[in-house]
């Protein structure tokens, strides 16, 4: 086997490394990830609870909310499964893109309070 050779079942070999690391990553979100809304699993999100409150500082404020659509098996009864699944799209995109804005403005006032003040002013133009 020649230094090319060498080189190309190097590159061959770190393709697969690579390949198998980006199948493991898919997995482990199956596992944690509801198929539908793509929102994390009942028992993923117990297990982050537990180390929320594990790690939580009892001097800090610690908020936690729980979310439930309600009458959704009515909806699944009365329209069908399929217009229950739109509902929980609906609702798990509602929900993605409130997060966005909380982690925004979350971001934004970490940065406020680094900086010592107490205001800030966003400004939207458009």
């Amino acid at each position: 086997m020649d230094i090319t050779d060498r080189r190309r079942a190097e590159e061959a070999l770190q393709q697969r490394i690579f390949e198998v690391a980006h199948f493991h990553e898919q997995i482990r979100e199956l596992g944690i990830r509801d198929g539908l809304t793509g929102l994390f699993k009942g028992r993923y999100l117990e297990g982050q609870l537990a180390c929320l409150f594990a790690d939580h500082d009892s001097h800090s404020t610690l908020a936690v909310a729980m979310l439930d659509i309600d009458h959704l098996k009515e909806i699944n009864d009365k329209y069908s499964r399929q217009i229950g699944d739109v509902a929980l799209q609906t609702f798990a995109d509602s929900y993605k893109n409130y997060q966005q804005v909380i982690r925004a403005a979350d971001d934004l006032m970490s940065a406020a309070k680094r900086r010592g003040r107490n205001r800030v002013m966003i400004e939207r133009s458009g």
